[in-house]
């Protein structure tokens, strides 16, 4: 079974020193550890130090985002709960706040948020950054079939901080 997934976009690659920083951020709240799976609050997860699939960070850059974001992200760390419902959301939101607060960076969703504009589906719409929640929200739009368009979200640390004391929080719709 398949939970929520989110990544951290970084302004460079991940380095050595930086990997080792996120191994040691995750023993820190893990009960178990193997390779890049582990476990939080029995809930299995897994870390990904590499883009999702070839082309990704091009994608996420000419949908937009580095108009908005003020750089063009370079380097990614995706973290995948691999069960859903509304406790691994909650343990994925916790864990990507930290690692966006060690690594910097914005939280990519994989999608849209239930707060935050929704960019019309109909035309490619210029990217956004609202203040929300006390962070920024940023707002792309992305191509999906028959010549229509969904929204992409995402947060920096602030913003995440504030959805996961939202009452309608979720990490993806």
């Amino acid at each position: 079974m398949s939970g929520p997934a989110a990544a951290i976009l970084l302004p460079a690659p991940l380095d050595a020193a930086q990997i080792a920083a996120v191994r040691h951020s995750i023993l820190g709240v893990a009960e178990v550890v193997d390779g890049e799976n582990f476990w939080i609050q029995g809930q299995p997860f897994t870390a990904a130090f590499a883009p999702d699939y070839p082309g990704e960070l091009e994608d996420i850059a000419g949908d937009g985002l580095p108009l908005v974001l003020g750089w063009v992200p370079r380097g990614t760390l995706t973290v995948i709960a691999r069960c859903g419902g509304s406790t691994n959301h909650r343990l994925l939101g916790g864990l990507c706040l930290r690692l966006c607060q060690l690594l910097g960076g914005v939280v990519d969703f994989g999608g849209t948020l239930t707060v935050g504009p929704v960019l019309d589906g109909a035309t490619r719409s210029a990217p956004l950054r609202v203040p929300l929640l006390g962070g920024a929200l940023y707002a792309t739009t992305y191509a999906i079939e028959d010549h229509r368009y969904g929204t992409a979200h995402y947060g920096d640390a602030r913003f995440l901080e504030g959805w996961l004391e939202h009452p309608r929080f979720r990490m993806v719709t």
